[in-house]
């Protein structure tokens, strides 16, 4: 997962100054890099979701669930974008995750235990 931290950075910057073609570009990139890891399908749910493409973006979370039922991040993401009324909080990767967890994200904190 260590190989991705700088894919993770990458593509939280792009959705923070709002190139989202950036980003989809990086990830799909990865996914065809390496087509059985959660963490591009988890990042283009975050991307699509940004654009305002829900539907899209949950059958991303729900693939890199599918992929990797342990890795938290999409696992959350799942919960947060599926939940009727949703914080809109996002986890990019495990420390976005620990970061909320810290927060007091009562919601979150719950997952691990799933």
């Amino acid at each position: 997962m260590k190989e991705y931290s700088a894919l993770i950075d990458e593509v939280k910057s792009d959705i923070q100054r709002a190139h989202y073609n950036e980003g989809e570009n990086k990830v799909t990139l990865a996914m065809q890099k390496n087509p059985h890891s959660a963490i591009p399908h988890n990042l283009m749910g975050i991307l699509l979701e940004k654009e305002h493409n829900h539907t899209q973006a949950m059958k991303h979370f729900r693939a890199a669930y599918a992929l990797d039922p342990t890795y938290v991040p999409a696992k959350s993401n799942l919960k947060q974008y599926g939940a009727f009324c949703s914080t809109g909080t996002c986890c990019y990767g495990n420390e976005d995750y620990l970061e909320l967890a810290e927060e007091g994200g009562k919601e979150l904190c719950s997952l691990s235990s799933h």
